[in-house]
C-alpha cells in the first residue's frame, strides 16, 4: 500500500463501528510504522469515554471520602464540572513537590510488591475467552441491555458475567451467563451468585428484592423513557398531563441515584416539558417529595412534572412553596 492508497482508504474507504481503526493507524503513523499491543490499547483506553466513566465513578465513590475525611483534599462542582482541590498551602513547589510526588511513587510501587497483579483479576478477562458465537446469544437474550441496571449497550459497553463466579465453581456455559454493562460487572465481581436475568421485565430494578413495588409495576407503562428512567402518567393527575418520571433503579431517595441516573431523569423531564411545549403548555411544576416529611408515600424516588395553565388557580405566585400552607405569597425585593 502506497501512501496515497492510505489516504484513500482514511477518507473514502473506512466503514467505522468504533473509533479503533483511526487510533491504531495513527499510532503506527507517529511511531515510524511500528507499535507494541500495549501501546494500540493505551490508546484506546485514552480514547475511550466509557473507561473514563468508569473511573470517575471509582474515584469519586471510594478514594475521594477517605482523602476528604483526612483533610487531604476537598471538591467542589458538580456533574462533569467536579474538580478536585489539594488542601495544602502553599502548594508544594521545587524539591518539596519532587519529594512529595517520589513518595507518591513510592506508595504505588509498595502496593504492588504487597499485593501484586491480583487486585485486578476482577477486570482481567484471562480465563478462556467467550466464543462470538456464545456472546451474541447472551446479549440477544438481555436485548442488549445490562441486566442489572438496564443501560444500553450503545451507551455503556456490556460484558458477559458468569452468574455463578468461576472463583465458585461456576461453569462456561450459556447458562452460567448474563449482560452486564462494565459497572455492574466490576461491582459485582466475584461476591455473589445474584441472577439478574428477567429482572427488568418483571418491572424489578437494581437494588429492589421488592416485586411489588407500584412504580417498578408501572415500567412497562412508559409513554417515554431512556436508559435511566421512564415517564408515565400520574393515577391521580393534579392537572392534565401530570407526569411522573420514574429512575430504573429501585431506591427511595434522590440522594441514592448516581450522578448518571440524575442526568438521565432531567433529560426525560426536559423532554417532557418540550412536548407539553409543542402543544402550548407554557409553565411547569417540577419537584420531588423526598422523604415521608416530605410527603413521600411511595419509597420509590420519583419526580412530577405537572403542566400549568393561566387559570388552574386564583394566584400561582410561589409555586412550589405552597407546600407550606402560608408561605407561598411573598414579596419580591
Amino acid at each position: 500500500m502506497k501512501p496515497e492508497d492510505l489516504r484513500n482508504f482514511l477518507s473514502t474507504e473506512m466503514r467505522m463501528s468504533h473509533i479503533y481503526q483511526p487510533l491504531i493507524i495513527r499510532r503506527l503513523l507517529l511511531d515510524g510504522g511500528k507499535a507494541t499491543n500495549k501501546q494500540v490499547a493505551e490508546d484506546m483506553a485514552v480514547n475511550d469515554p466509557s473507561m473514563q466513566e468508569y473511573y470517575e465513578s471509582i474515584a469519586w465513590g471510594m478514594p475521594r471520602p477517605v482523602l476528604s475525611r483526612r483533610g487531604v483534599i476537598s471538591t467542589q462542582g458538580r456533574g462533569t464540572s467536579r474538580e478536585w482541590l489539594l488542601n495544602v498551602s502553599p502548594l508544594p513547589q521545587g524539591a518539596t513537590k519532587e519529594e512529595l510526588v517520589r513518595l507518591c511513587d513510592e506508595k504505588i510501587q509498595e502496593f504492588f510488591q504487597q499485593r501484586g497483579k491480583a487486585v485486578w483479576d476482577h477486570r482481567r478477562r484471562g480465563r478462556r475467552p467467550v466464543s462470538g458465537t456464545v456472546r451474541y446469544e447472551v446479549l440477544k437474550r438481555a436485548q442488549g441491555r445490562c441486566e442489572l441496571c438496564g443501560v444500553h449497550g450503545d451507551n455503556r459497553g456490556l460484558e458477559v458475567d458468569h452468574i455463578n463466579p468461576k472463583a465458585r465453581g461456576g461453569k462456561d456455559d450459556l447458562v452460567n451467563y448474563q449482560a452486564l454493562c462494565y459497572v455492574c460487572n466490576a461491582t459485582k465481581r466475584d461476591r455473589d451468585t445474584t441472577d439478574f436475568r428477567g429482572m427488568r421485565g418483571r418491572g424489578i430494578r437494581v437494588g429492589s428484592r421488592e416485586a411489588t413495588c407500584v412504580l417498578c409495576g408501572r415500567m412497562e407503562e412508559a409513554k417515554a423513557e431512556n436508559d435511566w428512567a421512564v415517564a408515565v402518567e400520574d393515577r391521580y393527575p393534579v392537572t392534565p398531563g401530570h407526569i411522573l418520571v420514574i429512575p430504573r433503579v429501585h431506591v427511595p431517595g434522590l440522594q441514592d441515584l448516581s450522578p448518571e441516573q440524575v442526568n438521565g431523569c432531567m433529560a426525560l423531564v426536559l423532554h417532557i416539558q418540550k412536548r407539553g411545549r409543542a402543544q402550548g403548555i407554557r409553565a411547569f411544576n417540577v419537584g420531588v417529595n423526598d422523604g415521608q416529611e416530605a410527603g413521600q408515600t411511595i419509597l420509590h424516588v420519583h419526580i412530577h412534572v405537572i403542566p400549568r395553565r393561566k387559570g388552574d388557580v386564583p394566584d400561582p405566585i410561589g409555586g412550589i412553596r405552597g407546600v407550606i400552607p402560608g408561605k407561598a405569597n411573598y414579596h419580591v425585593f
